[in-house]
């Protein structure tokens, strides 16, 4: 889908300003406090360590929130599950799954950046997806650490408490589901997007850098919202409406709690923000002298 890889794989850089402010806001209810962060989930060696934004919240929390659970994530029977899920295991082919045009657009990619097409041969079109996507990140300098996985080790290291905001079955379904019924449209976005990449990334590391929500949802979520919004309901409106009731519980809680969500669930008119807003919730970016 459009903008797909930009949302979930965009690479972060160090800051460089004296007063800086990242994708790490302050929300405020009733005097308490949660911390929200946008996250990567892919990032690059250089990109450490991370915006000190990050750190000052990770500093206040008790407990981190993550999308899902990351230790089950993580485990070989769910990475085994992502495999079976995503291959096709029916005696069919990539190709039969596909519009002439579509595999002549994939058979011209794999040519151009050297890749095998034939080890995609038995894969879903989602996986495929998010396979060239992950392999023009890598490409790119990003590393398999991102956000997400930097805090979460962290936190288990500082025996501070992680949880998930949704179960990991429900999470694996909102991957696995991407793009039904619209898989060669989505492919060919994702081609398409694979190969302005790079200037795609400049323009997404000064607005994360910066919390410029409005620049990223403009940048990853506008064409998802035109062209597959289904995929946008799916994928990013309707989990943050699943997600703001548990966040307004958390300002019941004991202790300081920080969200760490991707970046791209938090811009938009049915983003986190202006669903929290909406609720009475008083949110300000976080800025921190380095």
């Amino acid at each position: 889908m459009k903008r797909t890889g930009a949302m979930f794989l965009a690479a972060v850089v160090a800051a460089t300003t004296v007063l800086a402010g990242s994708s790490v806001w302050r929300a405020e209810l009733d005097g308490e406090v949660v911390y929200l962060g946008g996250t990567c989930h892919m990032l690059r060696a250089s990109d450490f360590p991370l915006p000190a934004e990050f750190d000052a919240a990770y500093a206040e929390a008790d407990t981190l929130y993550f999308e899902t659970d990351l230790n089950a994530m993580q485990s070989p029977a769910v990475q085994m599950k992502i495999l079976e899920e995503g291959m096709l295991g029916d005696g069919t082919v990539l190709s039969d799954h596909l519009k002439p045009e579509t595999w002549a657009a994939l058979e011209e990619h794999c040519a151009k950046h050297g890749l095998p097409l034939a080890a995609f041969a038995q894969m879903k079109p989602w996986l495929l997806t998010v396979t060239l996507a992950v392999l023009e990140w890598q490409k790119n300098g990003a590393v398999q650490e991102g956000v997400d996985m930097h805090y979460h080790a962290l936190a288990e290291k500082d025996g501070k408490t992680t949880a998930g905001l949704e179960d990991i079955d429900a999470h694996l379904q909102f991957v696995i589901s991407i793009g039904d019924g619209q898989e060669d449209e989505m492919l060919l976005s994702t081609l398409r997007d694979l190969e302005t990449l790079p200037q795609m990334v400049s323009e997404l590391i000064a607005a994360w850098r910066s919390g410029d929500i409005e620049t990223m949802d403009t940048a990853m979520m506008a064409d998802m919202r035109k062209e597959f919004p289904k995929v946008y309901t799916d994928l990013v409106t309707g989990r943050n409406h699943d997600w703001v009731p548990q966040v307004l519980a958390m300002f019941k809680q004991p202790g300081t709690e920080y969200v760490l969500v991707g970046v791209g669930h938090f811009g938009g008119e049915e983003g986190l923000i202006a669903l929290l807003e909406a609720e009475g919730v008083t949110i300000e970016l976080v800025e921190v002298e380095e």
